[in-house]
């Protein structure tokens, strides 16, 4: 209890603050450091290789908006407050902005991609302005989501370099493992879900001494009257609902914090978040999608960058789109740090952040450095903040010799 009072501490000051990251991998993309490192002497960078999720989404279904209808029905019996008629119209909006699109890229999901590209490309102008170096191979899967994430990123890079040569791939194109990871049986699946590390006790734990009936009081007049079971059901649909309110912008995330407090957004972020917790390393656990999904994008990025690192390639960048469910894999693969963890699982949710690794637009870049005696150098990015690689000593700052980074995954 020691440590879990001290997790939610932290908790409740982060979501009192921001309590669309409660959203966990649905909240909206943050970049966490745009800060670009200075190469060490001499060196430039010439290439990168790149895969992003899709941008923030619309409900992929309106299944939970009949909760609209449970709470109408307690209206008409007078058996909601102002808050509870509030929150009424708040979904009945967010239903409005939804209906007909679910599942598909928002508006918001397309900006997303636009300023990443601006970014990448205003940070590392060699890149792209190299006329030697003029090729930009795009990955994707068939998704219609993904497939807007590509065109937006592209829209913005082509805008910017209209001389680029850009060729577009899809899933089965060429090879599903450009963006999909090695495929893995029905049996390897159903062995996997078996073994995965069962994290019940983590969210019991992170359940203990959380006050439910805030909800409950803020939106009935009686809420003594209402079972338990009821308002736990009612409130787990509106949080839901909420928390892709994201779809038009970062403001609409304020019901949040109207309608819930800040330790039941915790209880929320933890029950979601956990499942991505199966991909980490840590003590006596490995999942084993990790090394067959993730390991097979990484080996994709080392082929690439093999092929590209060569004088003769005119390939500038390389780039993915993909899904939360094959980017987190790939980002435990590339042992980035904050991924290998040295710790009990009860200390998962102070240590491991979904949000800051697989929200919305989420990407992994690698960007690679030669100089003029035609050494190469890299260094990897988690949404655009420079990352170490847990187990590897960098040769200069975040910058490692790629034939060590080759070697250290030994794919």
């Amino acid at each position: 209890m020691i440590l879990f009072s001290f997790i939610l501490q932290i908790a409740l000051n982060l979501f009192a603050q921001q309590p669309n990251l409660s959203a966990g991998n649905l909240c909206g993309y943050i970049p966490q450091d745009t800060l670009v490192s200075e190469a060490p002497a001499g060196y430039k960078p010439f290439y990168i290789s790149h895969i992003a999720r899709h941008g923030s989404r619309f409900l992929r279904s309106g299944k939970s908006f009949n909760v609209i209808e449970e709470l109408e029905g307690y209206a008409q019996n007078g058996e909601l407050t102002e808050e509870g008629l509030a929150l009424i119209g708040d979904l009945k909006t967010l239903r409005d902005m939804s209906e007909g699109h679910y599942g598909e890229l928002t508006a918001l999901g397309a900006e997303e991609h636009r300023q990443i590209c601006e970014r990448m490309m205003r940070h590392y102008p060699e890149v792209f302005s190299n006329p030697q170096r003029r090729n930009v191979e795009t990955f994707s899967t068939n998704s219609g989501r993904v497939l807007k994430s590509r065109e937006a990123f592209l829209e913005q890079m082509k805008a910017t370099a209209p001389n680029l040569n850009i060729s577009k791939s899809s899933s089965g194109d060429r090879n599903s493992r450009e963006v999909t990871g090695d495929k893995i049986s029905e049996e390897e699946r159903a062995e996997g879900k078996a073994n995965a590390k069962n994290f019940d006790d983590v969210k019991k734990a992170a359940r203990k001494g959380i006050n439910f009936k805030a909800f409950t009081e803020k939106i009935f007049t009686n809420p003594g009257a209402i079972k338990s079971s009821t308002a736990r059901e009612i409130e787990r649909r509106c949080q839901y609902l909420m928390s892709t309110a994201v779809t038009n912008n970062l403001q609409a995330m304020d019901p949040m914090a109207r309608y819930f407090s800040p330790e039941e957004l915790y209880y929320f972020w933890v029950s979601g978040s956990l499942k991505w917790a199966i991909y980490l390393n840590y003590p006596g656990y490995t999942y084993y999608v990790t090394e067959i999904i993730g390991g097979g994008i990484l080996r994709c990025f080392i082929e690439d960058a093999d092929e590209a690192i060569q004088a003769s390639s005119g390939t500038a960048a390389t780039l993915r789109f993909s899904h939360d469910s094959y980017l987190m894999p790939f980002i435990a693969a590339t042992r980035a740090e904050g991924t290998v963890l040295d710790c009990d699982e009860r200390q998962i949710p102070e240590l491991f952040q979904d949000f800051r690794y697989i929200c919305p637009a989420c990407n992994v870049q690698f960007i690679f450095f030669r100089n003029n005696e035609g050494q190469v150098l890299v260094k990897l990015l988690i949404n655009e903040k420079k990352t170490l690689i847990h187990g590897l000593t960098p040769d200069t700052g975040c910058f490692y010799a790629w034939s060590r980074v080759k070697d250290f995954y030994n794919l």
